[in-house]
């Protein structure tokens, strides 16, 4: 495939998701956590031990809210289910949204440029 093909298939997966999903958490794509990278080697050591930490978004499922289409959680921000529903573990709202693993959505999907 080239990598016009490539670019459109990309864009097209996107703007599909888009338009389904246009209240998604603009903080995290729609992905329901994120990341940050922090220094964790001696001050003035010159060394470079980059740690990555994954936290889950305040803004929405902080707020009991589905990263990828904004509706109501049935799990609370942390991860148990509210009283009545049966879960298994993993985040979901009232659409259906499930979380893959964990924290994370799948989110919206990439353009070209940030993959590339």
């Amino acid at each position: 495939m080239d990598e016009m093909a490539v670019r459109k298939a990309m864009d097209t997966l996107r703007l599909g998701w888009l338009s389904r999903n246009s209240d998604y958490c603009r903080d995290c794509a729609g992905v329901g956590i994120v990341t940050s990278r922090e220094n964790q080697a001696p001050l003035g050591s010159g060394l470079n031990w980059a740690e990555t930490s994954v936290e889950p978004c305040e803004e929405c499922v902080g707020g009991g809210k589905c990263p990828t289409c904004g509706n109501p959680l049935l799990t609370d921000p942390a991860g148990q289910p509210i009283e009545g529903f049966k879960g298994d573990g993993r985040i979901s709202c009232i659409v259906g949204h499930v979380s893959i693993d964990g924290w994370a959505f799948a989110g919206c999907p990439p353009t070209y440029e940030e993959l590339y």
